[in-house]
Protein backbone atom coordinates (compact mmCIF):
# COMPACT_ATOMS: atom_id res chain seq x y z
CA UNK A 1 0.00 0.00 0.00
CA UNK A 2 1.47 3.63 -0.78
CA UNK A 3 1.86 6.32 1.41
CA UNK A 4 -0.35 7.92 -0.15
CA UNK A 5 -3.50 5.41 -0.09
CA UNK A 6 -2.58 5.00 3.70
CA UNK A 7 -3.19 8.64 4.06
CA UNK A 8 -6.64 8.00 2.88
CA UNK A 9 -7.70 5.67 4.84
CA UNK A 10 -6.53 7.10 8.18
CA UNK A 11 -9.07 8.72 10.17
CA UNK A 12 -9.51 12.74 10.63
CA UNK A 13 -6.64 14.45 12.07
CA UNK A 14 -9.01 17.04 13.48
CA UNK A 15 -12.25 17.71 15.40
CA UNK A 16 -13.28 20.69 13.45
CA UNK A 17 -16.44 20.98 15.39
CA UNK A 18 -14.43 21.09 18.49
CA UNK A 19 -11.99 23.23 17.21
CA UNK A 20 -14.21 25.95 16.20
CA UNK A 21 -16.44 25.77 19.35
CA UNK A 22 -13.17 26.68 21.20
CA UNK A 23 -11.44 29.38 19.50
CA UNK A 24 -15.13 31.52 18.55
CA UNK A 25 -15.87 33.09 15.58
CA UNK A 26 -17.34 31.35 12.73
CA UNK A 27 -16.26 29.35 10.15
CA UNK A 28 -14.55 31.65 7.50
CA UNK A 29 -11.88 32.57 9.97
CA UNK A 30 -11.62 28.95 10.84
CA UNK A 31 -10.93 28.49 7.48
CA UNK A 32 -8.35 31.63 6.97
CA UNK A 33 -6.81 30.34 10.30
CA UNK A 34 -5.97 26.88 8.52
CA UNK A 35 -5.24 28.32 5.42
CA UNK A 36 -2.68 30.26 7.69
CA UNK A 37 -1.31 27.73 9.43
CA UNK A 38 -0.61 25.37 6.23
CA UNK A 39 1.61 28.28 4.66
CA UNK A 40 3.63 28.94 7.73
CA UNK A 41 4.07 25.55 8.27
CA UNK A 42 5.38 24.55 4.54
CA UNK A 43 7.58 27.55 5.12
CA UNK A 44 8.43 26.90 8.43
CA UNK A 45 9.19 22.93 7.49
CA UNK A 46 11.79 24.01 4.41
CA UNK A 47 13.65 26.04 7.01
CA UNK A 48 13.82 22.87 9.89
CA UNK A 49 14.90 20.64 6.92
CA UNK A 50 18.03 22.81 6.03
CA UNK A 51 18.70 23.68 9.71
CA UNK A 52 18.69 19.71 10.90
CA UNK A 53 21.21 19.83 7.16
CA UNK A 54 23.18 21.90 9.21
CA UNK A 55 22.92 20.81 12.78
CA UNK A 56 22.30 24.16 13.46
CA UNK A 57 20.12 23.62 17.08
CA UNK A 58 19.40 26.47 18.24
CA UNK A 59 17.80 27.06 14.96
CA UNK A 60 15.85 23.35 15.47
CA UNK A 61 14.53 23.77 18.78
CA UNK A 62 13.12 27.30 17.78
CA UNK A 63 11.36 26.15 14.92
CA UNK A 64 9.75 22.85 16.61
CA UNK A 65 8.78 25.17 19.44
CA UNK A 66 6.70 27.44 16.91
CA UNK A 67 5.33 24.53 15.16
CA UNK A 68 4.07 22.72 18.22
CA UNK A 69 2.11 26.03 19.40
CA UNK A 70 0.29 26.28 16.03
CA UNK A 71 -0.24 23.12 16.29
CA UNK A 72 -1.80 23.30 19.66
CA UNK A 73 -4.03 26.17 18.69
CA UNK A 74 -5.47 24.09 16.33
CA UNK A 75 -5.33 20.63 18.42
CA UNK A 76 -3.32 19.29 15.53
CA UNK A 77 -2.14 16.82 18.34
CA UNK A 78 0.23 14.34 16.23
CA UNK A 79 1.77 17.35 14.81
CA UNK A 80 2.04 19.00 18.12
CA UNK A 81 3.47 15.67 19.57
CA UNK A 82 5.98 15.32 16.80
CA UNK A 83 6.89 19.16 16.90
CA UNK A 84 7.81 18.80 20.51
CA UNK A 85 10.05 16.01 19.76
CA UNK A 86 11.65 18.06 17.64
CA UNK A 87 12.45 21.40 19.99
CA UNK A 88 13.27 18.56 22.44
CA UNK A 89 16.42 17.24 20.08
CA UNK A 90 17.58 20.64 19.53
CA UNK A 91 17.69 21.62 22.37
CA UNK A 92 19.46 17.53 23.57
CA UNK A 93 21.44 18.46 20.10
CA UNK A 94 20.34 15.54 19.14
CA UNK A 95 20.46 15.18 15.42
CA UNK A 96 19.34 11.76 14.61
CA UNK A 97 16.35 12.30 17.06
CA UNK A 98 15.75 15.24 15.41
CA UNK A 99 15.94 13.72 11.75
CA UNK A 100 13.43 11.00 13.39
CA UNK A 101 11.01 13.25 13.92
CA UNK A 102 11.50 15.20 10.61
CA UNK A 103 10.57 12.29 8.77
CA UNK A 104 7.02 11.86 11.44
CA UNK A 105 6.29 15.41 10.88
CA UNK A 106 6.61 15.10 7.15
CA UNK A 107 3.94 12.58 7.28
CA UNK A 108 1.48 14.13 9.59
CA UNK A 109 1.43 16.86 7.73
CA UNK A 110 0.79 15.52 4.53
CA UNK A 111 -2.28 13.25 6.31
CA UNK A 112 -3.44 16.78 7.37
CA UNK A 113 -3.42 18.63 4.21
CA UNK A 114 -5.15 15.70 2.17
CA UNK A 115 -7.89 15.67 4.96
CA UNK A 116 -8.25 19.35 4.70
CA UNK A 117 -7.85 19.27 0.53
CA UNK A 118 -11.04 17.91 0.22
CA UNK A 119 -14.00 20.72 0.87
CA UNK A 120 -16.87 18.19 2.17
CA UNK A 121 -14.61 18.00 5.42
CA UNK A 122 -15.59 21.47 6.28
CA UNK A 123 -18.77 22.17 4.58
CA UNK A 124 -20.94 19.96 7.66
CA UNK A 125 -19.23 22.90 10.11
CA UNK A 126 -22.22 25.26 11.94
CA UNK A 127 -21.34 28.71 11.91
CA UNK A 128 -21.01 30.61 15.05
CA UNK A 129 -21.74 34.14 15.48
CA UNK A 130 -19.01 35.88 16.92
CA UNK A 131 -19.67 38.11 20.03
CA UNK A 132 -19.87 41.65 20.42
CA UNK A 133 -19.41 43.88 23.55
CA UNK A 134 -19.04 47.59 24.30
CA UNK A 135 -15.20 47.52 26.00
CA UNK A 136 -14.46 50.00 28.87
CA UNK A 137 -10.95 50.05 28.18
CA UNK A 138 -8.81 52.62 28.30
CA UNK A 139 -5.53 51.74 26.44
CA UNK A 140 -4.54 48.96 24.30
CA UNK A 141 -3.23 45.39 24.48
CA UNK A 142 0.16 44.29 23.31
CA UNK A 143 0.60 41.20 22.00
CA UNK A 144 3.89 39.05 21.09
CA UNK A 145 3.78 35.92 19.36
CA UNK A 146 6.53 35.09 16.12
CA UNK A 147 3.26 32.70 15.08
CA UNK A 148 1.33 34.17 12.56
CA UNK A 149 -1.58 32.22 12.65
CA UNK A 150 -1.32 32.47 16.61
CA UNK A 151 -1.34 36.22 16.13
CA UNK A 152 -4.52 35.98 14.32
CA UNK A 153 -6.01 33.66 16.83
CA UNK A 154 -5.16 35.97 19.18
CA UNK A 155 -6.48 39.33 17.14
CA UNK A 156 -9.85 37.04 16.95
CA UNK A 157 -10.14 36.67 20.88
CA UNK A 158 -10.00 40.54 21.38
CA UNK A 159 -12.25 41.70 18.86
CA UNK A 160 -14.78 39.70 19.81
CA UNK A 161 -15.14 41.56 23.17
CA UNK A 162 -14.09 45.33 21.50
CA UNK A 163 -10.91 45.06 22.48
CA UNK A 164 -7.70 46.78 20.30
CA UNK A 165 -4.50 44.81 20.37
CA UNK A 166 -1.18 45.43 18.61
CA UNK A 167 0.97 43.04 17.58
CA UNK A 168 4.86 42.45 17.76
CA UNK A 169 6.29 39.17 16.11
CA UNK A 170 9.69 38.93 18.46
CA UNK A 171 10.54 40.72 21.68
CA UNK A 172 12.66 43.55 20.05
CA UNK A 173 9.47 44.84 18.63
CA UNK A 174 7.67 44.47 21.43
CA UNK A 175 9.83 46.64 23.26
CA UNK A 176 10.13 49.46 20.77
CA UNK A 177 6.39 49.69 21.03
CA UNK A 178 6.72 49.72 24.54
CA UNK A 179 8.82 52.51 24.36
CA UNK A 180 6.47 54.68 21.86
CA UNK A 181 2.51 53.57 23.93
CA UNK A 182 1.70 52.97 26.86
CA UNK A 183 -0.31 49.39 27.56
CA UNK A 184 -2.76 48.34 29.92
CA UNK A 185 -1.63 44.60 29.60
CA UNK A 186 1.14 42.70 27.79
CA UNK A 187 1.44 39.48 26.26
CA UNK A 188 4.72 37.45 25.98
CA UNK A 189 5.38 34.66 24.15
CA UNK A 190 8.71 33.41 26.10
CA UNK A 191 10.21 31.53 22.97
CA UNK A 192 11.08 33.91 20.03
CA UNK A 193 13.37 34.93 18.05
CA UNK A 194 15.87 37.96 18.17
CA UNK A 195 14.55 38.76 21.80
CA UNK A 196 12.62 35.72 23.82
CA UNK A 197 10.11 36.70 26.38
CA UNK A 198 12.57 36.67 29.43
CA UNK A 199 14.78 39.54 27.73
CA UNK A 200 11.31 41.43 26.45
CA UNK A 201 9.79 41.36 29.80
CA UNK A 202 13.09 42.45 31.35
CA UNK A 203 13.89 45.25 29.01
CA UNK A 204 10.21 47.02 29.69
CA UNK A 205 10.33 46.41 33.59
CA UNK A 206 13.48 48.30 33.04
CA UNK A 207 11.98 51.40 31.29
CA UNK A 208 9.10 51.66 33.62
CA UNK A 209 11.82 51.83 36.47
CA UNK A 210 13.91 54.79 34.64
CA UNK A 211 10.76 57.00 33.14
CA UNK A 212 9.02 55.91 37.07
CA UNK A 213 5.63 54.47 35.32
CA UNK A 214 3.35 52.13 37.06
CA UNK A 215 4.69 48.51 36.20
CA UNK A 216 2.39 47.22 33.58
CA UNK A 217 0.41 43.83 34.04
CA UNK A 218 2.65 41.09 31.76
CA UNK A 219 1.40 37.65 30.95
CA UNK A 220 3.39 35.16 30.23
CA UNK A 221 2.68 32.55 26.89
CA UNK A 222 4.30 28.96 27.83
CA UNK A 223 3.87 25.83 26.43
CA UNK A 224 2.84 22.77 28.82
CA UNK A 225 5.56 20.45 27.81
CA UNK A 226 8.36 23.15 30.01
CA UNK A 227 6.99 23.13 33.37
CA UNK A 228 10.55 24.60 33.85
CA UNK A 229 9.65 28.38 31.87
CA UNK A 230 6.32 28.70 34.43
CA UNK A 231 8.55 28.83 37.30
CA UNK A 232 10.87 30.78 35.92
CA UNK A 233 7.91 33.63 34.76
CA UNK A 234 7.03 33.84 38.62
CA UNK A 235 10.74 34.12 39.84
CA UNK A 236 11.13 37.11 37.18
CA UNK A 237 7.73 38.38 38.12
CA UNK A 238 5.63 38.05 35.42
CA UNK A 239 1.90 38.85 36.58
CA UNK A 240 0.72 35.59 35.36
CA UNK A 241 1.08 32.62 32.50
CA UNK A 242 -1.39 31.62 29.81
CA UNK A 243 -0.43 27.87 28.71
CA UNK A 244 -0.49 26.45 25.44
CA UNK A 245 -2.92 26.20 22.95
CA UNK A 246 -4.42 29.67 22.91
CA UNK A 247 -8.07 29.45 23.97
CA UNK A 248 -10.52 32.43 23.98
CA UNK A 249 -11.99 31.41 27.32
CA UNK A 250 -8.51 31.03 29.09
CA UNK A 251 -7.27 34.56 27.20
CA UNK A 252 -10.39 36.18 28.04
CA UNK A 253 -10.23 35.24 31.83
CA UNK A 254 -7.00 37.19 31.67
CA UNK A 255 -8.28 39.74 30.33
CA UNK A 256 -11.09 40.23 32.53
CA UNK A 257 -8.81 39.51 35.47
CA UNK A 258 -6.75 42.67 35.15
CA UNK A 259 -8.71 44.92 33.16
CA UNK A 260 -12.21 44.20 34.35
CA UNK A 261 -13.39 43.85 30.69
CA UNK A 262 -16.55 42.12 30.69
CA UNK A 263 -17.56 39.06 28.66
CA UNK A 264 -19.59 35.97 29.13
CA UNK A 265 -17.08 33.94 30.41
CA UNK A 266 -16.67 34.04 34.24
CA UNK A 267 -12.88 35.01 35.53
CA UNK A 268 -13.41 32.14 38.22
CA UNK A 269 -11.14 29.40 39.61
CA UNK A 270 -13.31 26.21 39.35
CA UNK A 271 -11.62 23.85 42.15
CA UNK A 272 -11.98 20.72 43.42
CA UNK A 273 -11.59 20.69 47.20
CA UNK A 274 -10.09 17.65 48.58
CA UNK A 275 -12.80 16.09 50.87
CA UNK A 276 -11.25 15.94 53.87
CA UNK A 277 -10.21 20.00 54.42
CA UNK A 278 -13.70 20.66 52.25
CA UNK A 279 -15.00 22.02 55.72
CA UNK A 280 -11.78 24.44 56.39
CA UNK A 281 -12.53 26.47 53.32
CA UNK A 282 -14.73 28.95 54.31
CA UNK A 283 -12.71 30.13 57.65
CA UNK A 284 -9.75 30.32 55.23
CA UNK A 285 -11.26 32.32 52.39
CA UNK A 286 -13.21 34.34 55.37
CA UNK A 287 -9.34 35.07 56.62
CA UNK A 288 -8.23 35.96 53.35
CA UNK A 289 -10.49 39.03 52.87
CA UNK A 290 -9.62 40.05 56.49
CA UNK A 291 -6.06 40.06 54.44
CA UNK A 292 -6.94 42.37 51.83
CA UNK A 293 -8.28 44.69 54.74
CA UNK A 294 -5.12 44.43 56.27
CA UNK A 295 -3.38 44.86 53.07
CA UNK A 296 -4.80 47.79 51.77
CA UNK A 297 -4.55 49.51 55.88
CA UNK A 298 -0.82 48.68 55.53
CA UNK A 299 -0.54 50.32 51.88
CA UNK A 300 -2.12 53.77 53.58
CA UNK A 301 0.68 53.63 56.27
CA UNK A 302 3.31 52.63 53.75
CA UNK A 303 3.88 49.84 55.28
CA UNK A 304 5.35 47.38 53.02
CA UNK A 305 6.96 44.98 54.89
CA UNK A 306 3.59 44.20 56.38
CA UNK A 307 1.82 43.39 53.21
CA UNK A 308 4.93 41.18 51.59
CA UNK A 309 4.28 39.37 55.07
CA UNK A 310 0.95 38.58 54.51
CA UNK A 311 1.20 38.07 50.95
CA UNK A 312 4.02 35.31 51.93
CA UNK A 313 2.11 32.93 54.26
CA UNK A 314 -0.84 33.24 51.51
CA UNK A 315 1.30 32.09 49.00
CA UNK A 316 2.33 29.52 51.13
CA UNK A 317 -1.14 28.43 52.42
CA UNK A 318 -3.33 28.89 49.09
CA UNK A 319 -1.70 25.80 46.90
CA UNK A 320 -2.40 23.44 50.03
CA UNK A 321 -6.13 24.13 50.26
CA UNK A 322 -6.25 23.36 46.05
CA UNK A 323 -5.99 27.46 45.34
CA UNK A 324 -3.35 27.51 43.12
CA UNK A 325 -4.28 30.63 41.46
CA UNK A 326 -4.15 32.54 44.64
CA UNK A 327 -0.85 31.48 45.44
CA UNK A 328 0.44 32.88 42.38
CA UNK A 329 -1.00 36.10 43.21
CA UNK A 330 0.28 36.42 46.25
CA UNK A 331 3.41 35.38 44.81
CA UNK A 332 3.27 38.68 42.72
CA UNK A 333 1.74 40.65 45.60
CA UNK A 334 5.09 40.00 47.88
CA UNK A 335 7.19 40.79 45.12
CA UNK A 336 5.81 44.40 44.76
CA UNK A 337 5.21 44.35 47.98
CA UNK A 338 9.17 43.93 48.55
CA UNK A 339 9.76 46.15 45.88
CA UNK A 340 8.01 48.82 47.61
CA UNK A 341 5.82 49.78 44.57
CA UNK A 342 3.04 51.53 45.79
CA UNK A 343 1.08 51.48 42.30
CA UNK A 344 1.62 47.60 41.54
CA UNK A 345 1.02 46.59 45.33
CA UNK A 346 -2.28 48.60 45.15
CA UNK A 347 -3.10 46.80 41.78
CA UNK A 348 -2.33 43.38 42.53
CA UNK A 349 -4.43 43.75 46.31
CA UNK A 350 -7.51 44.72 43.77
CA UNK A 351 -6.45 41.92 42.33
CA UNK A 352 -6.48 39.39 44.51
CA UNK A 353 -9.75 40.66 46.37
CA UNK A 354 -11.29 40.30 42.86
CA UNK A 355 -10.24 36.63 42.62
CA UNK A 356 -11.70 36.23 45.61
CA UNK A 357 -14.97 37.56 45.10
CA UNK A 358 -15.21 35.64 42.21
CA UNK A 359 -13.35 32.20 43.53
CA UNK A 360 -16.00 28.86 43.04
CA UNK A 361 -14.65 25.46 44.55
CA UNK A 362 -16.68 21.97 44.81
Amino acid sequence: MSEKDNVKKTTSPIDLSSVLERIGGDKSFLQELLDLYIEDFSEKYGQLNQAIEQKNYDLIRELGHSLKGSSANLSFFPLQETSCQIEIAGKEENIEKAEQALVSLKYEFKKLKDYLSKKENLDYLPKSSAENSESSLKGQILAADDSIDSQLLLKSFTNQVGIELDIANNGKEAVELFQRKKYALIFLDIHMPEMNGFEAFEKIRSIEKEKSLSFTPIIALTGASFPEDKKKCLSLGFNDYVEKPYDKEKILKIIHQYLKICHDISPSEDIQVDESIKDLVPDYLKNRKIDVEKMNNALRENNFSSIESIAHKIKGSGGSYGFTKMSQIAQQLEISAKENNYEETKNMIKNFKHYLDNIKYE
